[in-house]
């Protein structure tokens, strides 16, 4: 009696554990019902968790799209650029691409999430509908053309180098983001049909050439400005970006007013003082202002005159932030 009993129980549980394994296998069939791939990318993963298959397979798809958008899109403009190009140049291109082939697939879904009954896992199926990813894009390909095309028109009236490299960093900028629209495109089975595009080569070719010949003159007035003019000065040369003693061989001028101020804060034994940094960035060609950055900073110490360097030297860096950061976004160096 005790014998058949085990074997009845032994049946049952061989029985529930078929039940209940089958769901993993019988759902991947049934997603491949709901979710065709002729209509839909997906992608499926694991995870130790509900959360973490979720998060996963959302980075899964964004991946797919990550790796073949770099390849595409540093393909095209390796096709453009000039073999002479400057590494610094090559550099802020190559930070441009790693940017818009690493944004995150917008339009991304989870279609199924489910436990593996006998490992204890997560399995999330991440899913994009290729026609409203299509409709997005093709969308997002046609304003980028439009403003592409306008920035060319508008190129032809800029004069001055800081002027004209700006320029010319948008254009920049527009063909990136519009080859990886339309790597996008090719990704969910949409190419794009070719549209007989202005040749961009001499445009590349100005970029490279301008920012491999513009060099930057840095003039701090005031008391302490020789000090912010050679921390300004070492911060550009350290990031790649030539420096000149020279104001007329300068493609671009960094003027600044350094005002140091000493505060009465009730504090016998603390000298207080302010410092306050105005910046202009000029072209040199034209004297048209490009940029401008203030910064204020105080400080305090029980020495006035290290009280003025400890303020002369945060204030020096807080502007070389700023102005690190605007070369940047205009071309010069990296955008990381």
């Amino acid at each position: 009696m005790n014998r058949n009993i085990l074997g009845a129980i032994i049946v049952l549980c061989m029985w529930i554990m078929g039940c209940a394994a089958a769901p993993t296998a019988e759902k991947a069939a049934a997603d491949s019902e709901d979710y065709p791939a002729a209509r839909y990318l997906t992608a499926t993963v694991i995870g130790e968790s509900d959360a973490e298959a979720r998060r996963e397979a959302v980075g899964e798809l964004s991946r797919i799209f990550e790796s073949r958008v770099n390849t595409e899109v540093a393909a095209v403009t390796a096709s453009i650029m000039d073999a002479e190009s400057d590494e610094l140049f090559e550099k802020s291109v190559e930070s441009r691409i790693r940017i818009e082939s690493t944004v995150r697939i917008q339009g991304v879904t989870i279609g199924n999430v489910w436990q593996d009954p006998k490992s204890g896992s997560y399995y999330a199926l991440a899913v994009l509908d290729r026609q409203q990813a299509a409709r997005e894009w093709f969308e997002q390909l046609e304003q980028l053309t439009h403003q592409l095309n306008g920035e060319l028109d508008a190129l032809i009236g800029i004069s001055g180098r800081l002027p004209r490299i700006i320029a010319l960093n948008r254009i920049l900028g527009l063909v990136i983001q519009k080859s990886a629209v339309e790597s996008r495109l090719r990704v969910i089975g949409r190419p794009v049909m070719g549209s007989g595009d202005v040749d961009l080569k001499p445009i590349f070719s100005e970029a490279s050439s301008l920012k491999s010949d513009s060099a930057f003159y840095v003039h701090f007035d005031g008391v302490q400005g020789k000090a912010v003019s050679l921390r300004l000065s070492r911060a550009l040369g350290d990031n790649g970006i030539p420096v000149t003693d020279k104001d007329n061989r300068a493609a671009g001028i960094v003027r600044g007013q350094l005002d140091i101020v000493p505060l009465n804060l009730n504090n016998p034994d603390v000298r207080f003082v302010r410092a306050t940094a105005a910046v202009k960035i000029e072209d040199a060609d034209t004297g048209t202002r490009v940029y401008t950055i203030s910064e204020t900073v105080r400080k305090g110490h029980v020495d006035q005159n290290e009280a003025i360097r400890m303020a002369v030297t945060a204030v020096s860096d807080r502007v070389s932030r700023k102005l690190m950061q605007f070369l940047g976004v205009i071309g010069f160096g990296g955008t990381d």
